[in-house]
């Protein structure tokens, strides 16, 4: 059975650290709402904003997906922006693919 999001993003974020990088998961589910009990919108953040963000020293962001899982639009348009101002965006499925991205960049 393949590893779900969150545990990829915990040894993303293991992986990193151990580097000697800055980098931590991202706030991305929304604002809590104890009345309704669940998470609404929060319309004060980008839609698309990617899970991890880290310093290599560089700002890179980091998106995680499970094997075969694929990016939504509003990610697809945020990598696009990413790409168009020189940011580092790595679409990632495992520490492997954060390496390959890091190559790159540091």
């Amino acid at each position: 059975m393949s590893k779900l999001e969150k545990e990829i993003q915990f040894e993303i974020i293991k992986y990193m650290r151990r580097c000697g990088y800055v980098c931590g998961k991202t706030k991305t589910t929304g604002i809590y709402d104890s009345t309704r009990r669940n998470f609404r919108k929060d319309h004060y953040s980008f839609v698309g904003f990617p899970d991890l963000t880290a310093f290599v020293p560089k700002l890179v962001f980091i998106e995680v997906k499970r094997p075969k899982q694929k990016q939504t639009e509003s990610q697809e348009l945020f990598q696009s922006m990413c790409d168009r101002v020189g940011i580092p965006y790595i679409l990632a499925t495992s520490i492997d693919d954060v390496s390959n991205g890091l190559k790159g960049i540091i």
